[in-house]
Order: structure tokens, then C-alpha cells, then sequence
């Protein structure tokens, strides 16, 4: 069985389906980061507020240290205004594949204040499943998983959805796959009734009141892209672990005998 240990550190600085095509604010999965900047800007963000948060991975040859290049981790974006002396803000935090599958946008976290004349929680709700049907499950939060044909991967069943707590890798990682010690075992999938990653859906929340009559001025919503994070995640790994394994060897290589 194929495993997984997330050895490495990251270090930072700075039941119904929707279309492929489904968008938050003119934001798409999969998309390059010039492209997500260009939707942020056609939505009404300033350049100057969009921030850039870069990583880098570590690894060790058993003696140094060694850092993977750099790559665009995550964009950050606030949008605010003010009408009838009362505030309207948008702030979004898009997530980007890593290194060695660098620059495609695989998670959108977007969280909405409006306080100027909201739609009630019953409007607003609705609203959403014109756009976009029904969701997965109308208890708390509406949920959505796309494209059509696909499988809930978040959890321990294709009935219920596990949302994430962070958006990180691992958080997902371990949302999808069961765990020995440490280990992913990247064949054992939470939910029992998946079989390959292919069948893994993505994923769409809105979470915001729950009487209908409260106004609906606090949205918070979230987009991720399931098979392919896990996949870019996955190959990150193997990739360090190459570069860890090249490391050592060329530490070795460089080595005398001892003296005896």
C-alpha cells in the first residue's frame, strides 16, 4: 500500500451537483494566478490590495538544511466601501497548488460584511440555490459538491460532509485518507464507498444565519478544488523526498574513509 509521512516543514513568509464551470465572484478552480488576479480586479479589488504569501519547503541531508525554491502559496484581497455611512467588505484568501505543480488556484475563502440594507437569511438562502440547486444537505451551512457524477471525499461518508477546520493541505489530506501513525495510506479512503481519487468531488460552503428572518450580513464562503490539492500535495512530497534523498547521497558521495 502506497504511503505517505508529511516529513518535511513548510515554512512561510509574507446531494446535488453544480456545473464545472461554477464560479465565486468571477472565481474559478484551476485557476493560474494571473487569472485570479485579473478576476479579483474585474470584481472591483485595487491592485495595491492584493498580497502575494510565498513558501518554501525544508529538508535535511542528515547534516544541513537545504530549502526548495520559492512559489506563490496564497493571494489575500480586501475590497471595502462605504454607503448611507455604513460598511460593505470583501477580504479573500485564494490557495494555490505548491511546488512541483506550482500556480493553479485550488481554494477560495471568502468572507462577506454588508450592513447596508442585507437581504434577510431567508432571501439570501434562496437566492444561492437559484444560482447554483440544490445543495448537498439543507441542515446549517448550504453545501455543494460538482461536477455532476462525482463523490463526497470530505469525511467518513458519501451522506455527510466533514468541512474542513484550516485550509491547508493536511487538513484535507486528512479529511480524505485514513491514517497509520503518521503515515497517509493514500489507497484508504475515509469514505468507504471511494475508490480512486478521480471519483473525489470539490466542494462549495456557505455559511451565514440561521433564522430566516436575520439579516444576512455576515457570509463566509468556501471553494476547494479536492482531487487536484491532493494530488499537487502528494507529488510535493515525492518531490522532497527526491531532493532529500539526492542530498544525502551527494553528502555521502563527498565523504572520506575514516581513519582506522
Amino acid at each position: 500500500m502506497k504511503t505517505f509521512i508529511p516529513y518535511f516543514a513548510a515554512i512561510l513568509f509574507s446531494c446535488s451537483a453544480l456545473a464545472d464551470d461554477v464560479d465565486m465572484a468571477g472565481l474559478q478552480l484551476g485557476m493560474s494566478i494571473d487569472e485570479a488576479k485579473g478576476a479579483l480586479l474585474d470584481y472591483g479589488v485595487n491592485a495595491s490590495a492584493i498580497e502575494e504569501e510565498k513558501q518554501y519547503y525544508t529538508y535535511s541531508d542528515g547534516a544541513k538544511n537545504h530549502k526548495t525554491p520559492s512559489f506563490i502559496h496564497s493571494l489575500s484581497a480586501h475590497i471595502e466601501e462605504t454607503e448611507q455611512g455604513q460598511s460593505k467588505a470583501d477580504s479573500f484568501k485564494l490557495v494555490f497548488t505548491p511546488l512541483p505543480k506550482a500556480g493553479r488556484l485550488v481554494a477560495i475563502h471568502r468572507v462577506r460584511q454588508n450592513d447596508v440594507d442585507p437581504l434577510s437569511v431567508a432571501v439570501y438562502r434562496q437566492s444561492l440555490i437559484n444560482q447554483y440547486g440544490q445543495p448537498f444537505d439543507n441542515a446549517g451551512p448550504l453545501d455543494w459538491i460538482f461536477p455532476q457524477g462525482k463523490i463526497n471525499c470530505l469525511g467518513a461518508s458519501s451522506t455527510q460532509i466533514t468541512p474542513p477546520r484550516t485550509l491547508n493541505a493536511d487538513t484535507i489530506m486528512g479529511l480524505v485518507f485514513n491514517k497509520e501513525g503518521s503515515r497517509y495510506q493514500v489507497n484508504d479512503f475515509r469514505n468507504p464507498e471511494v475508490k480512486s481519487l478521480d471519483e473525489c468531488a470539490n466542494w462549495m460552503s456557505f455559511q451565514f444565519g440561521s433564522m430566516d428572518e436575520q439579516p444576512a450580513s455576515h457570509i463566509t464562503a468556501t471553494m476547494v478544488d479536492v482531487p487536484t490539492w491532493v494530488n499537487a500535495y502528494e507529488a510535493a512530497m515525492e518531490w522532497v523526498g527526491e531532493l532529500k534523498q539526492e542530498a544525502i547521497e551527494a553528502r555521502q558521495a563527498g565523504t572520506r574513509s575514516p581513519q582506522l
